[in-house]
């Protein structure tokens, strides 16, 4: 059997945050006033980012049901406690912890700069779907049975035909369920009923949340070029806009 190419598919699955916006930046912007509070701290950037995603990653695991601003709240006040037991416990207390930078989140977070014109792009050649662990549903509650179809929306521009998020499908990335939900609402209501696992590409920069548990899933992974060697990537490209351009000239060929 020949080996697939990128234009196979129907449907394109997109992470946010590190693959569309620079969640790396956000985060570390938004811890800056904290870690300015403990002048003997002398944490790299990358070093602050570790520390918190794996704060991050434990408290998504104990409670999937959490909003994502409420898993940085309490992930930041986790980083506060882990500096206060490394340099003592700091005076000053005129910013909130728990209701701190991490609130902003999103709304100051860089879009990386061809993200909007390629999804444009990419949305003439395929069905675009979100599944964040980031953003918040509009349309979420516990007892939501529907979806976010942006496409549907009278007068929307949107490219994205489907949006989910982790209080849609009851599950944060890395977990499976999460993917396994997203798979059956793509394959019920964006591809009549034809296999998802077929049909749809997962696009995304994080190995851990994405390209990992997708790689279990035997679905095809397109990530990006700082991994290029690693097999778990079917394609990588450095940038959205080069990904765009590569469909573009295969679809011509």
């Amino acid at each position: 059997m020949s080996d697939p190419k990128i234009t196979d598919f129907k449907v394109l699955v997109f992470d946010v945050y590190g693959t569309l916006a620079d969640w790396e930046t956000g985060i570390f912007n938004a811890m800056k006033p904290l870690l300015s509070r403990y002048p003997a701290n002398r944490w790299s950037r990358s070093e602050a980012l570790t520390a918190f995603e794996s704060v991050e990653k434990d408290i998504q695991a104990a409670d999937p049901s959490l909003l994502y601003s409420d898993v940085l709240a309490k992930a930041h006040a986790a980083l506060e406690a882990r500096l206060n037991a490394l340099y003592g416990k700091n005076a000053d207390t005129t910013q909130s912890i728990l209701y701190g930078p991490h609130n902003r989140i999103r709304q100051d977070w860089p879009i990386f700069a061809d993200s909007s014109e390629a999804l444009h792009d990419l949305s003439k050649h395929y069905k675009l779907v979100v599944l964040s662990n980031a953003l918040a549903s509009p349309l979420y509650s516990p007892s939501a049975t529907q979806y976010w179809f942006p496409n549907q929306i009278s007068g929307s521009n949107s490219p994205f035909s489907l949006i989910l998020t982790a209080q849609d499908v009851h599950s944060y990335k890395p977990a499976l369920p999460g993917f396994l939900t997203a798979l059956e609402v793509i394959q019920k209501d964006l591809l009549d009923g034809a296999d998802a696992k077929q049909n749809v590409l997962w696009v995304a920069q994080s190995l851990f949340h994405d390209i990992e548990p997708a790689h279990r899933l035997g679905l095809r992974r397109r990530g990006d070029g700082a991994d290029a060697g690693n097999k778990k990537y079917t394609w990588t490209f450095n940038t959205l806009g080069e990904m765009a351009e590569a469909v573009a000239k295969c679809s011509e060929a």
